[in-house]
């Protein structure tokens, strides 16, 4: 499992920083050693940093910004090139904790639309926590709900979170045609969604047992 972290070598460029991670990994006491004289670890880094080009531009940054080092780079153009780090590593799960909870508005827009083209090309599981439920159901494929609203058999209030919430979206709305103009998140079926999984995972009001929740069986 990769996380989507920003560990940035604060002296370093961005492209730098994206190529870091496979270039240490791949740098075996012997390869160390030949890169004293330049031989293959020329090879490798070309090679590295021909795919840290790559992902600049596919996470939505422009080639310009591969030369700029960390303090000249936004909030977003930070998180662009979180992602890209964690996608150079070629993981098979990608753990996305809260990635776009400090952006504004319009910059977290922009990196949800960036995420499911990513998701496609690179053919990998997310794992993406957010408490944001528009957020979820917008980029998931399967949205589990986690509350602390509900009661056992006995009718006693639960100690602690609990699965409330279980979705299958058979067609993911960010992974629609349609989706790029945000206009499917103000759509009757995605508010009403949207509603729902409230009503189960965030209202207090309605305290059920977990068998009542939106769980598909």
């Amino acid at each position: 499992m990769r996380r989507a972290s920003i560990n940035v070598i604060r002296f370093a460029r961005a492209l730098q920083n994206i190529a870091f991670s496979p270039i240490q990994e791949q740098m075996t006491f012997w390869r160390r050693f030949q890169r004293l004289f330049f031989t293959k670890y020329r090879h490798l880094t070309k090679h590295v940093y021909l795919q840290a080009h790559d992902l600049v531009e596919h996470v939505g940054l422009y080639l310009s910004d591969a030369n700029k080092y960390p303090h000249e780079l936004s909030g977003g153009m930070r998180r662009r090139v979180a992602i890209a780090q964690a996608l150079i590593m070629k993981p098979r799960v990608l753990l996305m904790d809260e990635p776009f909870g400090a952006l504004d508005e319009n910059t977290r827009t922009e990196m949800q639309e960036i995420l499911p083209d990513e998701w496609k090309r690179h053919q990998l599981t997310i794992i993406f926590v957010t408490h944001d439920v528009k957020e979820a159901l917008y980029l998931g494929t399967r949205v589990i709900g986690l509350s602390q609203h509900w009661v056992d058999g006995q009718g006693k209030k639960g100690a602690g979170a609990k699965i409330v919430a279980d979705l299958n979206l058979s067609q993911p709305f960010g992974f629609t045609p349609e989706s790029k103009t945000a206009a499917i998140k103000y759509t009757p079926i995605f508010t009403e969604l949207i509603d729902k999984v409230r009503r189960n995972v965030l209202n207090p009001e309605p305290v059920l047992k977990p068998s009542d929740f939106m769980i598909d069986q």
